[in-house]
């Protein structure tokens, strides 16, 4: 399966790309996350570890721009070591209904963002 590693952890759902992700991979990838949205009290942030993915289909970056909309999904960090990938993630975050997807040249930047970004959103989820 080229997408694995999925887990949700501290409002983080985080996996790792590796190779030709395909549609039915992002369908899969969806439906999990939209799972754990579903459940999070507050918003939650998506890290994808995109390092070694090769290749986003033009379904799987259709279905990755309407996965956007899930309710409760509120950032995306995307981390990129090729310009081919990153094209991609960047072809898909223009695709996407909301415009949240940031895009990192290493895992470590992407995580720190969605650390940060997962922290204020529990935060804020405290306050309302």
């Amino acid at each position: 399966m080229p997408i694995t590693d999925m887990q949700f952890e501290h409002g983080i759902f985080s996996c790792r790309e590796v190779g030709i992700i395909n549609e039915d991979d992002a369908k899969l990838w969806a439906k999990h996350i939209a799972h754990y949205a579903a459940r999070s009290p507050h918003p939650i942030v998506a890290l994808v570890d995109a390092t070694r993915a090769e290749y986003l289909t033009s379904g799987a970056r259709q279905v990755f721009a309407k996965a956007s909309a899930i309710p409760n999904l509120e950032e995306a960090a995307v981390a990129t070591a090729s310009f081919r990938v990153e094209q991609n993630a960047r072809m898909t975050a223009m695709m996407s209904v909301k415009k949240h997807t940031h895009i990192f040249d290493n895992i470590e930047n992407a995580l720190r963002f969605s650390l940060e970004r997962a922290n204020d959103l529990r935060q804020s989820a405290k306050t309302r």
